[in-house]
């Protein structure tokens, strides 16, 4: 195959291969772009994941079913979610489809303590669930209760102002 000297290529050929070259790159890069609803879509999922697990020992307690044992598998997936919060809410995103109050990054210490309690207290409900010990899980329920409350109360809004209301 014969190679042409740079010399010889015309100026409009190389725009247009240089152009050919900037939109593949353009296509074929993952856009990294900072996206609001795709931080709020994750966030959503997270907690979401959070819920399901945490309803899941609720149902084993509620029904009083023979899966003690799952209480720990449970635990460890709801403090394995805890650590990825900050991650999630690093990016300030508060309108759109959201219940993220503000005050989140503005009181972020604050946020991460309440982070923190929350896998603490699901460290002790999956030693509870190692256990199998109804009294110990159900001890350890209300402490991750009121942990998720709590950093409900102060960083979520209010039922009557979700996004879901209106």
């Amino acid at each position: 195959m014969a190679t042409t000297p740079l010399s010889e290529i015309s100026p409009q050929r190389i725009q247009c291969v240089l152009g050919a070259v900037i939109v593949f790159l353009l296509l074929a890069t993952p856009t990294w772009a900072q996206n609001d609803e795709g931080h709020i879509k994750y966030r959503q999922h997270l907690m979401g994941s959070i819920g399901a697990s945490t309803g899941a020992v609720g149902d084993i307690l509620k029904y009083r079913l023979s899966l003690l044992p799952n209480v720990e598998t449970h635990a460890k997936n709801i403090a394995a979610d805890a650590k990825l919060i900050a991650s999630a809410f690093r990016e300030k995103v508060v309108s759109g489809a959201t219940d993220a109050k503000a005050n989140i990054w503005t009181e972020w210490e604050d946020f991460e303590k309440a982070i923190q309690a929350m896998e603490t207290a699901a460290e002790n409900l999956e030693e509870a669930g190692d256990d199998a010990d109804l009294g110990k899980i159900a001890a350890g329920m209300k402490s991750l209760g009121r942990s998720c409350s709590g950093c409900h109360k102060q960083f979520r809004k209010p039922k009557e102002e979700s996004y879901k209301r209106k």
